[in-house]
């Protein structure tokens, strides 16, 4: 999970996206950060739905990278929860014996399914009798790993969300969820999902949850 200063980073990023400046913004836990907007205090949830798997894999490589002292190539596609912590052989292989080539439509599955987790661990947070709430609460989640700019996802991120259970069916829901992989934003409120990607003008859709 992140560190206090990494959820001040991406706290920031999404300011930034959204192209808001909030004031008064104070580090915490419980939430973990609390900020006036517009003069509504607002508490925010931060964490992040990058698989640890997917940190570890990459110091896996870079101490490889650096015992060959020479560039190499490796897949990520297969770094995700498997249900247990895996060897570093087992990654290992994934990494560097694997075809490159990757199912697109399980790489956006097993995001959403990140996503989702996260969100579901969050929301049981939020409904602790210790969680002070606010006038709004927003989870954000963001995905260092990141959705890919290829013309696939673009085109099909938008179904493989709407055909993915996020909300809860009881208790108390984030009046925003804020979701932050590579160039999208999503912003998740019940009844409505939108998303918007940074480099694309025209990728600006708002549309029902199903």
């Amino acid at each position: 999970m992140p560190n206090q200063q990494q959820e001040q980073a991406f706290a920031q990023d999404l300011f930034r996206r959204l192209g808001i400046n909030p004031e008064n913004i104070v580090s915490r836990e419980r939430p973990d950060l609390v900020f006036t907007l517009n003069g509504t205090m607002v508490g925010m949830e931060i964490t992040e739905s990058t698989p640890s798997e997917y940190h570890w894999g990459h110091k896996i490589a870079h101490d490889h990278d650096i015992n060959l002292a020479k560039p190499i190539f490796f897949s990520t596609s297969r770094l995700r929860d498997h249900g247990r912590q895996r060897t570093r052989d087992e990654v290992f292989h994934d990494m560097f014996n694997n075809p490159i080539c990757v199912d697109m439509v399980e790489q956006r599955r097993d995001w959403c399914e990140d996503v989702r987790t996260q969100w579901a661990r969050k929301r049981a947070k939020l409904n602790e009798a210790e969680y002070e709430r606010f006038e709004e609460n927003w989870l954000l989640i963001w995905d260092n790993k990141g959705l890919g700019d290829d013309y696939s996802t673009l085109a099909n991120i938008q179904d493989q969300v709407l055909g993915t259970q996020f909300f809860g069916e009881e208790g108390n829901e984030f009046d925003h969820v804020y979701v932050l992989s590579g160039n999208y934003t999503f912003d998740f409120i019940p009844g409505r999902v939108a998303f918007f990607h940074e480099n694309a003008q025209e990728v600006n859709a708002i549309f029902s949850e199903s």
